[in-house]
């Protein structure tokens, strides 16, 4: 018999709330042993209820009529909620993502998973057209290696699109496609040395061919327009819909600077923050911020690691080997320390 699933990310477990809340007619499993104990697989029992606090801690599993007592010794209001014979499972942690330039890559220019140049090309000149805007045009996720001649795009592919500068990173973040405006906005020429840690994809005659990798996306960086607070805010908003459509929970943020964290603190504190944040430092200067972990009582918003890079990515030939590219002779990868 098919059964739908009820997703604790998308119900229940992900959203803040004020009372306790018991989840009956529900079809569920909880560990009582680990595998480690039983010397065979994981011990599990059957539950049709779940009761978790005011602050979304799961208070007990078992049947409705044992967890309704169990309620109404918290002290605290009780709302109950049907499931109506579903499944339920745990919200997913993503154990590595981005989270903010997720919700900006759903704001922006998204060429992700595009199966041509020509495909890429087309995609960004409907893009041109709808937005009436007149500045920088941003966003990406383009991926070369899914291209029948897998090689990098230039700014000469992107002539005749549109006269405003486009810079657009790739999938893995570790290199972007900038067109002739966007180059000429940088001050970038042929006579600018490739910086530390990065490379400045070049054409035969030396000029900057279109693509920058790793250090080198600085030079554009630099000089387009810094997102506002309420650019990131809207940002921040658009992926905890993106992640809780999805049964996502929690994420683990794998490079926040310090400004992101202060407006995941500030949405946290407004209860508009729905999923829980584990968050990394995006590098020493981030860490030149902070004078000690963030130990969130909530844990909507913990600031535990850091994040140092020591190397590029395979897809943008910037991982550091310790032998040639088959595909790029003469190219070992990028140290950045």
């Amino acid at each position: 018999m098919h059964r739908s699933t009820l997703l604790a990310a998308t119900a229940l477990l992900a959203v803040q709330t004020e009372a306790a809340t018991l989840v009956t007619d529900v079809v569920g499993w909880t560990a009582t042993a680990t595998a480690a104990e039983t010397h065979q697989a994981v011990a599990s029992k059957r539950f049709t209820a779940l009761l978790f606090d005011g602050e979304g801690r799961v208070v007990a599993t078992g049947d409705a009529a044992s967890l309704a007592e169990r309620a109404a010794a918290l002290g605290e209001p009780v709302q109950q909620v049907s499931g109506d014979g579903r499944f339920l499972m745990p919200g997913i942690i993503d154990a590595h993502g981005h989270f903010t330039s997720l919700g900006f890559d759903a704001l922006r220019l998204n060429i992700t998973g595009l199966h041509s140049l020509g495909e890429t090309l087309e995609a960004i000149r409907a893009h041109v057209t709808s937005d009436t805007g007149k500045g920088w045009i941003t966003g990406g996720r383009w991926n070369h290696e899914l291209w029948p001649a897998s090689r990098f795009p230039t700014a000469a592919d992107l002539e005749g699109i549109t006269d405003r500068p486009i810079w657009l990173r790739r999938v893995d973040g570790h290199a972007a496609w900038a067109n002739r405006a966007a180059i000429e906005a940088a001050g970038v020429t042929k006579d600018t040395p490739d910086p530390h840690g990065g490379q400045i994809i070049r054409d035969a005659d030396g000029n900057p061919a279109g693509v920058f990798v790793d250090a080198a996306m600085r030079l554009i960086d630099a000089v387009v327009p810094e997102p506002s607070d309420d650019d990131v805010r809207r940002a921040i908003l658009k992926s905890q819909d993106i992640m809780v459509s999805r049964g996502l929970t929690q994420v683990h943020d794998a490079g926040a600077d310090a400004r992101e964290i202060r407006l995941f603190r500030e949405l946290a504190a407004a209860g508009e923050l729905k999923v829980r944040l584990w968050v990394m430092l995006a590098g020493a200067p981030t860490l030149a911020q902070f004078a000690a972990p963030i130990d969130d009582p909530t844990d909507f918003v913990d600031v535990r690691a850091l994040k140092l890079y020591a190397d590029g990515a395979l897809g943008s030939r910037g991982a550091a080997l310790f032998e040639d590219y088959s595909d790029d002779e003469g190219n070992r990868g990028l140290l950045f320390i």
